[in-house]
C-alpha cells in the first residue's frame, strides 16, 4: 500500500500536538458517541462525566454539557498529544502506534483510574461497565488517530536518537578517514 503524501508538514512540536490532539479527539469523541448509541440501556458519555472535576452538578444530557464535553475532550487530546511527542523525542520515532497506545492508555489509567477515584469524582459511573469499556475503546481509537496524524503530518528532526546507531557511527568514521586521505580536512597538530 502506497503512503499518501500530506499537503504540509508541521515542524513545530506544540503546533503538531495542538493539531493532532484536536483532530484525534474530535474523531475519537464521534466514535465514542456512535459506540454509546449501540449500547443498550442507560450509558454515560465519559468526556462529559469528567466535567465533574469543574462542575458541581450531575452530568445531564443538555446541549451545553455535550459541547463542554467535546471542548474538554479536545483539551485533554492536546495534552495527550504533547506527552506522546515528548515520548517520541526521548525514545525515538520508531514503533509510533505502540508508543501512542502506551502513552494514551497509561495516562488515561493514571488520570481516570487513579486521580478521579482519589478525588472521589464520578462514583456513579462505576455502575456502568459498558460505558467504561466504550471509553477504553475510544482511547484505543484516539491513540490510532493520533499515530496516523503524527506519522503523516509530523516531521522527525535529523539529529534524533534513531539516527545515532552503531552503523551510522561507523559510516561517519569511515567518511572522516576518506576525507583525511584526500586532503579535504586538516589534521590536528600534535601538542608537545
Amino acid at each position: 500500500m502506497r503512503k499518501i503524501k500530506p499537503p504540509f508538514k508541521i515542524n513545530d512540536r506544540l503546533l503538531l500536538a495542538a493539531f493532532a490532539g484536536f483532530i484525534a479527539a474530535l474523531a475519537a469523541n464521534l466514535s465514542l458517541y456512535l459506540i454509546n448509541q449501540a449500547i443498550i440501556g442507560q450509558n454515560v458519555n465519559m468526556p462529559q462525566v469528567t466535567l465533574g472535576i469543574f462542575l458541581n452538578n450531575e452530568v445531564t444530557n443538555s446541549l451545553l454539557i455535550k459541547v463542554l464535553g467535546v471542548i474538554w475532550s479536545t483539551i485533554v487530546g492536546g495534552v495527550y498529544s504533547l506527552l506522546y511527542l515528548v515520548a517520541l523525542e526521548l525514545t525515538g520515532w520508531n514503533n509510533l502506534w505502540l508508543k501512542a497506545i502506551i502513552v494514551v492508555n497509561g495516562t488515561w489509567l493514571l488520570g481516570a483510574g487513579f486521580m478521579m477515584n482519589l478525588l472521589n469524582i464520578t462514583n456513579y459511573t462505576r455502575d456502568e461497565p459498558l460505558s467504561i469499556a466504550a471509553f477504553y475503546i475510544a482511547h484505543m481509537l484516539f491513540a490510532t488517530y493520533l499515530y496516523l496524524l503524527v506519522d503523516n503530518f509530523g516531521q522527525q528532526y535529523k539529529n534524533n536518537k534513531d539516527d545515532l546507531n552503531l552503523k551510522t557511527i561507523k559510516i561517519l568514521q569511515q567518511d572522516t578517514r576518506n576525507r583525511n586521505r584526500y586532503g579535504k580536512t586538516i589534521k590536528p597538530k600534535k601538542i608537545k
